[in-house]
């Protein structure tokens, strides 16, 4: 079985992006990006879409090494 490599393309305007300066909103923002399922995915008898992904608050605060009490630890919307 072969390992296939999938990317991400990111535009080089992401720069003047308003968060682009935030250390934990943009690294939390290319978390969810490579964390993104490629392909529809069954979970805990959920289907989960392409372009979305099971987690949590604490998951990704874990995950990301953020303090969940820093001030600058960036809100996350979820579309539920």
């Amino acid at each position: 079985m072969s390992n296939k490599t999938t990317f991400i393309k990111i535009d080089r305007n992401i720069e003047n992006w308003r968060w682009y300066q935030n250390a934990n909103t943009f690294r939390v923002f290319i978390h969810c990006l490579l964390s993104a399922n490629i392909k529809p995915h069954e979970w805990e008898g959920i289907t989960i879409k392409r372009g979305e992904f099971p987690t949590s608050y604490d998951k990704i605060v874990e995950y990301n090494s953020l303090n969940r009490q820093n001030p600058t630890m960036p809100y996350i919307i979820f579309d539920t």
